[in-house]
């Protein structure tokens, strides 16, 4: 592999369908680990399921894939050394954070509103909902932060050679295994530090070209991941559960990304996902709360019915939100965190067939080579 970073590749409308995929798979695993629901009345009781040990033991990678791909995506059009970077930024804040204070205040104030939709979360005042995050929130503040620190640290050209890109990533893989998660920390500073590493080795797998590395790299990697996973599995049956952020942890995130990356997979479904991802993330749990008061209702208890309805129902419904959102330009901007258009481009844009922009996409409607 080479030891600087190659130079941005020029923008096409060619995209990679296997990255499409693995967003595809990503959301998949989030909105079903979530799928129980909150802690409440309405919350599936499912500690004794197999279902249970299967959901825990992907939480080694759901999140972590889910951020590495974000590294991944910056990573083919990243801030270069000596660009001013304030337009990304700006693009970053809206494109995250407007959706984060507008959807996520509408989540708190149902929280507050609805039965059995875990009261205990209301409880902290208003001003303190988006100071400290809840339920999936978290996730925004920290991948914010890893945009903003990558993109000062691109803009210095620190991270343009290999050897300072793995010592970034040797240090924050320390530091994350020591420190707690913490996501319920004020503005997502322990979660980022967590997402930090995933989104570097994202960076790192596109830059300097991982899946065209020498053969035996890549037997190495895997070959250390069927070592470190058998053991965290055979913990897990022994009632012992590695930490997620811990030393086990981060590098089974790291080291089944990159596995999964090097495969290459695409598969049609997964890929017209994969480009919804922000808006499912964004959306998911306010139709998997609707959904479990529905199944409390009609008293349905079977664990895997619950779960893959429940799963279904939210990206379905998360899709529809999504499409009548785009159907005005405010609602684009405020719950999508999209730019505001002029009329002709927002009806030509209504009438294109195009996937969504993704949730790093520094341009939402900018065509860039392999951008999923």
């Amino acid at each position: 592999m080479p030891t600087t970073a190659p130079k941005p590749a020029p923008a096409s409308s060619t995209k990679d369908t296997s990255i499409e995929t693995l967003r595809g798979l990503a959301c998949i695993l989030v909105v079903m680990a979530h799928s129980p629901g909150l802690a409440g009345p309405t919350a599936l009781n499912y500690a004794d399921d197999p279902w249970k040990f299967g959901l825990d033991l992907l939480a080694y990678l759901r999140m972590p894939l889910f951020t590495f791909l974000s590294g991944y995506v910056y990573a083919i059009r990243p801030i270069t050394t000596g660009t001013r970077p304030w337009r990304f930024l700006r693009a970053k804040t809206r494109r995250l954070m407007l959706p984060m204070l507008v959807v996520g205040t509408v989540f708190m104030i149902a929280i507050d509103l609805m039965p059995g939709w875990s009261p205990g979360e209301g409880i902290r005042p208003w001003w303190m909902w988006h100071i400290v995050p809840v339920a999936q929130f978290w996730f925004i503040w920290a991948i914010f932060w890893c945009f903003l620190v990558v993109a000062y640290l691109d803009y210095r050209g620190w991270l343009s050679r290999r050897s300072w890109m793995l010592t970034a990533i040797v240090v924050v893989y320390i530091a994350s295994s020591i420190l707690p998660k913490g996501v319920s920390t004020p503005f997502g500073i322990l979660p980022a530090l967590y997402l930090a590493l995933f989104f570097l080795a994202g960076i790192a797998c596109r830059r300097f070209d991982w899946r065209a590395a020498p053969r035996k790299w890549h037997l190495l990697v895997l070959g250390a991941f069927v070592v470190i996973g058998c053991i965290t599995v055979a913990l897990n049956l022994a009632g012992i559960w590695p930490p997620v952020h811990g030393w086990i942890g981060n590098l089974v995130g790291v080291l089944s990304c990159m596995l999964l990356l090097r495969l290459r997979f695409s598969f049609r479904p997964l890929a017209w996902l994969g480009p919804h991802s922000y808006p499912i993330f964004l959306f998911h749990f306010l139709f998997i709360e609707l959904w479990r008061m529905v199944l409390v209702a009609l008293g349905v208890v079977d664990v895997t019915i619950s779960i893959l309805s429940t799963t279904a129902v939210a990206l379905a419904g998360s899709l529809v939100l999504e499409r009548i959102l785009r159907s005005w330009r405010i609602s684009r901007l405020l719950a999508l965190g999209e730019r505001w258009t002029s009329r002709a481009s927002s009806r030509a844009h209504s009438h294109v067939t195009s996937s969504p922009p993704p949730l790093n996409s520094p341009r939402p409607h900018t065509k860039r080579i392999g951008d999923p």
